[in-house]
């Protein structure tokens, strides 16, 4: 699984070195081994709830960037197998407070590691936090960046238009200002999501607005017309052109293979 991740992108030594700590099958007992160590989304505790994959997580924690001694706010954690892998950057000097998992979720992964589990933000027993991380489904609003130390960071997975990213902010004398955007893949949730299939294989992901699939089929069937601009784009700006496109394009979307 690690492997996996990192044959994906680059983390941190310290990221990959709790990876390989904390055994993630613990956490899943209901699914045999292989399928706990997929890089893959799982089923959380409740309805609905899902806890995010393996590289969805190495992503949010390298963003996160925990040192050794750091207190650590985890809100809507889905399981503790997150929660672990926070603790076991923090080390034994370090703090964890976790929300939403129950205390049997950590499967016992305690240790010498200091691990709070409260129920919501009231219990906040060392606050304020030098580094905070906000699951999906958890709103960005005034009470949680109170939470977070003059100069903490915080990460927090956001959707605009259909498109996944997660985000690391620092607080900066109440303001929170972005440090590093990330794109990342989350399940459905939030606006409305439209999917509609075309020709030859291509669907249409669009978020919040209504597709014409019979003129977008005419469109794909008709002639081919051939522009070349004369510009060349490397794989890597394609995360940021896509959300650059999103924000000034209302009309938005997402063409991709079915196959």
């Amino acid at each position: 699984m690690v492997e996996e991740i990192l044959a994906a992108g680059p983390v941190s030594a310290p990221v990959e070195a709790a990876l390989r700590a904390v055994p993630r099958h613990r956490f899943l007992p209901d699914l045999p081994v292989e399928e706990a160590y997929a890089d893959r989304a799982t089923a959380g505790r409740g309805a609905g709830r899902w806890a995010p994959s393996p590289s969805t997580l190495a992503t949010m924690l390298d963003q996160l960037g925990v040192l050794p001694g750091d207190r650590v706010l985890e809100v809507g954690a889905a399981d503790g197998y997150s929660t672990a892998l926070i603790a076991e950057l923090t080390g034994p000097s370090g703090v964890v407070v976790s929300t939403d998992v129950e205390p049997v979720s950590l499967r016992g992964y305690c240790g010498d590691r200091s691990i709070v589990v409260a129920a919501d933000l009231q219990a906040r027993p060392h606050a304020p936090f030098s580094r905070v991380l906000a699951h999906a489904g958890v709103n960005l609003r005034p009470a949680l960046i109170d939470e977070v130390s003059e100069g903490g960071r915080i990460v927090i997975p956001l959707r605009l238009r259909g498109l996944d990213r997660t985000v690391s902010f620092v607080c900066d004398h109440g303001r929170l200002i972005s440090q590093s955007i990330r794109p990342i893949h989350m399940g459905p949730r939030g606006a409305r999501r439209t999917a509609a299939i075309l020709a030859g294989g291509v669907r249409l992901d669009a978020t919040g607005h209504d597709v014409d699939a019979r003129k977008l089929r005419h469109a794909l069937c008709g002639e081919r017309h051939l522009i070349p601009t004369g510009v060349t784009l490397p794989a890597d700006l394609l995360a940021g052109l896509d959300l650059w496109l999103a924000i000034i394009r209302q009309t938005y979307g997402r063409l991709a293979s079915c196959a």
